[in-house]
């Protein structure tokens, strides 16, 4: 521009114009170097780098915990995607991101929960069959038992109202935990259909009366675990808690309900026959285990009880997610698209009141990041985008710059210039309305780029996001990302810069923390009540002693 004002200069001297063009020439070549170099690298598309893959990326405006509304806007988007019919044009579609990965995951649960009862009543009656010998005993057991289950979740959906992914699996637990019931009043009823010159009647009363203390008190103990659970934070353990406790009481009375009634009707001609056949057991009778073998039995039986509470004390607790979630088509997309993304579908979001505090949060994180990047440490602050990345930044630095140029532009010497219909002339029209333009603002940006940064409510907020620069699915990870947040969260507010925060990983650190807290105040807490109501059936300290260790090792 000082050139082109010089050339324009009637009273100036061009002793060497050709030395003058060069210079034009050289500085133009300069300018277009300059902004060749400050054009921002954007494809025409979000693709992957080998070019496999365009993306589409569609924003839910839902909360993902609400499986019936994320699966309707799963098919929802799915339904658009076929009716543009992409296989007419050779194209393949295929999905990624967290809520395909958590509708995949439910569904598979939900099949998970199907095989698994299926299997457990299939493992349960060929195992009561094959003890019991009887083809039609599992019949009274299941029957009895799978009566005490309905009725636990005709319960809880009164008091729950759904099953988690913790609960969804109770169907097999409690078949598990209330066909001992059955099992025991079975065979203390072929014990006593074998005694000799046993009726019916007595039949009957011994081996319901025989039975059922010792199994209300095992319920009991069972129950009162489970029922600890219920003073949890975590949800998933008081809803688990609570269901079981009450499915544990109902198998034990559904099967001391349901299974006598079903002997009566069965079983009554065969009574007399199984006593005839009643073998004769009184040489086992007298024999007694000599004191020194008990004493070595138990001695050998403690060794691994104490190398297993050593184990149990030093056994971290940790739970790596994508482990647990297990291998899938939408994991392993998902993971495909964050590597070529460069960032994660859930990075953690800081709302500023301003988009200047929004800047000062930017700055923060990159800062953070920065840093990170030189230390050793389980996470690091990666990617970061914020509000105030979509307006100017160092506005007045620019300001100054551009009031340089505007005294160039302006001088009255180009006036005349400015006046003449010629290119220059034009060129130098619009240098000058540039010149007065000042910067844009974000409401300035279009709404397509705009409402990925802003809040929907008022006030308006700006979004900062923030990506971690590798995986946090284990537990401690996501704690340590938690912590490093929180970190930075608080070295802004000391500098009044006032925020919200809110992210993913906070719900699984979250959790991992809670599931540390409850756990050995629940562990303490059901060993008492075990303790207390065995004590009450056996009023015998010394027998209370001997089941309670027999327990102990057995769970070690």
């Amino acid at each position: 521009m000082r050139i082109a004002r010089e050339q324009a200069n009637p009273l100036a001297l061009h002793l060497d114009e050709e030395a003058e063009k060069k210079q034009l020439a050289a500085a133009w070549k300069k300018v277009e170097a300059i902004a060749e170099e400050g054009k921002p690298g954007m494809a025409a598309t979000l693709g992957t780098r080998d070019g496999r893959w365009n993306f589409v990326i569609v924003v839910p405006s839902i909360k993902f915990s609400d499986m019936g509304k994320g699966q309707a806007l799963v098919n929802r988007v799915k339904s658009v995607v076929e009716r543009a019919n992409p296989a007419a044009a050779g194209l393949r579609v295929k999905y990624a991101g967290a809520l395909e990965i958590l509708m995949e995951q439910h569904r598979v649960m939900s099949m998970d929960m199907v095989k698994a009862t299926i299997i457990s009543i299939l493992f349960g009656v060929l195992i009561v069959a094959g003890v019991t010998r009887r083809i039609h005993a599992p019949f009274y057991i299941a029957t009895s038992l799978l009566i005490g289950i309905v009725w636990t979740f005709a319960v809880a959906r009164l008091l729950v109202g759904h099953v988690n992914i913790i609960t969804g699996f109770l169907v097999s637990v409690l078949i598990g935990l209330g066909i001992d019931f059955g099992i025991h009043l079975y065979m203390r009823f072929v014990q006593e259909a074998r005694a000799k010159d046993a009726s019916p009647e007595d039949v009957f009363v011994a081996f319901i009366t025989g039975t059922i203390t010792p199994a209300m008190t095992a319920a009991a103990t069972t129950a009162a675990v489970f029922f600890t659970f219920t003073i949890a934070d975590f949800r998933g353990f008081s809803e688990f808690g609570l269901i079981a406790g009450i499915g544990v009481i109902f198998t034990l009375i559904s099967t001391f309900l349901v299974f006598p009634p079903l002997i009566a009707l069965f079983e009554q001609r065969r009574i007399a026959d199984i006593a005839r056949r009643a073998p004769d057991d009184k040489a086992l009778r007298g024999r007694r285990i000599p004191l020194s073998a008990s004493i070595a039995i138990i001695a050998a039986l403690s060794i691994p009880a104490v190398c297993g509470i050593f184990g149990a004390i030093h056994m971290p607790f940790r739970n790596d997610f994508r482990q647990l979630r297990g291998y899938s088509d939408a994991t392993a997309f998902s993971d495909y698209v964050d590597r070529h993304l460069g960032a994660g579908f859930n990075p953690a979001v800081f709302v500023a009141d301003s988009i200047d505090d929004a800047r000062r949060i930017g700055s923060r994180l990159r800062k953070a990041h920065e840093k990170d990047a030189t230390r050793d440490i389980p996470v690091r602050v990666g990617r970061v985008l914020a509000a105030s990345d979509l307006v100017p930044a160092d506005v007045d630095a620019h300001r100054q710059r551009i009031e340089k140029i505007a005294q160039i532009v302006n001088a009255p010497s180009l006036n005349r210039a400015a006046e003449q219909e010629t290119p220059q002339g034009e060129k130098l029209r619009n240098a000058r309305k540039m010149v007065t333009t000042g910067p844009w603002t974000l409401d300035e940006v279009p709404v397509e780029f705009r409402r990925r940064f802003q809040t929907i409510d008022q006030p308006v907020g700006y979004l900062v996001y923030a990506w971690s620069a590798g995986p946090h699915d284990a537990d401690y990870l996501a704690a340590a990302w938690e912590d490093r947040l929180k970190g930075i969260s608080r070295s802004l507010r000391a500098d009044g810069v006032s925020h919200a925060m809110a992210d993913e990983t906070h719900i699984l650190s979250w959790v991992y923390r809670l599931v540390r807290k409850d756990a050995l105040p629940l562990l303490l807490i059901s060993a008492l009540s075990v303790i207390g109501l065995v004590a009450l059936d056996f009023r015998n300290l010394r027998d209370t002693v001997l089941l309670v260790l027999k327990i102990g090792r057995a769970h070690v």
